[in-house]
């Protein structure tokens, strides 16, 4: 699924739009908390922290990148946990 077809989703409120995001760059997120976060429940509240964040952003927001964008959501959120 492109990133593109991801905002639809998220945009047209459809669930499918968090498993997506999830499958796709889940593993990368965590990694991405991991830098930062040593527990493995700080990582993985962190992570829905920003499934939820995203759900609420989209819309109004429509990122053109949505990877780097998810991915300044998943380093903010793990600052915010440290």
């Amino acid at each position: 699924m492109t990133d593109s077809e991801l905002i639809a989703l998220y945009q047209a409120r459809d669930p499918r739009a968090v498993e997506e995001t999830r499958a796709q760059y889940g593993a990368w997120c965590a990694a991405i908390a991991r830098r930062r976060l040593t527990d493995s429940r700080d990582v993985e509240e962190c992570l829905n922290d920003c499934a939820l964040a995203v759900w609420n952003a989209i819309p109004p927001a429509e990122p053109k990148h949505f990877r780097g964008w998810l991915g300044a959501i998943v380093r903010h959120r793990a600052l915010g946990l440290v």
